[in-house]
């Protein structure tokens, strides 16, 4: 019979593999390498994320632009947020509250309140970059986005 690693070899072994992945790991995300995508709230580009190569378990980022006169849908998340304004005029809804923003200004979202973005003008669009701690709920097993949309549904 062999002898089994006890679970200190196992936690020294697991930090060496980890190691190994940081080396392995994408370390910078190029302009030229951004896949836009469309969706429902806005669109976007994933930044820094495991989903673009990067050893990340708890935090991403994402670019994402609203085109004039354009809104989110109203929705909440277990995860965290937070966007700075990059170029553009905007308001957001959180919780009932009109928060207005605009470029250089951040905001906080914090988890399970419902909230909705809009682009403030009809001609331009509004720009930001946005970091959540969505992948940590996610290895959590507590990632939860909920639609207005789907909530009304079920009414």
């Amino acid at each position: 019979m062999g002898e089994q690693a006890t679970w200190g070899e196992k936690l020294d072994a697991a930090i060496i593999e980890a190691a190994k992945e940081n080396q392995r790991a994408k370390k910078v995300i190029h302009s030229e390498e951004l896949v836009w995508e469309e969706d429902k709230m806005a669109r976007s580009a994933l930044l820094i994320s495991a989903h673009t190569g990067f050893n990340l378990k708890s935090i991403h980022s994402f670019l994402a632009e609203m085109p004039a006169g354009a809104s989110t849908g109203k929705h909440r998340h277990t995860s965290e947020a937070m966007m700075y304004a990059l170029s553009g005029e905007a308001y957001t809804i959180i919780d009932g509250e009109r928060i207005d923003w605009k470029a250089g200004d951040a905001i906080a979202m914090p988890a399970m309140c419902w909230h909705q973005h809009f682009n403030a003008s009809t001609e331009k669009p509004f720009c930001y970059l946005a970091a959540s701690n969505y992948p940590m709920t996610v290895n959590l097993g507590i990632a939860l986005i909920e639609t207005a949309d789907i909530r009304s549904d079920l009414k």
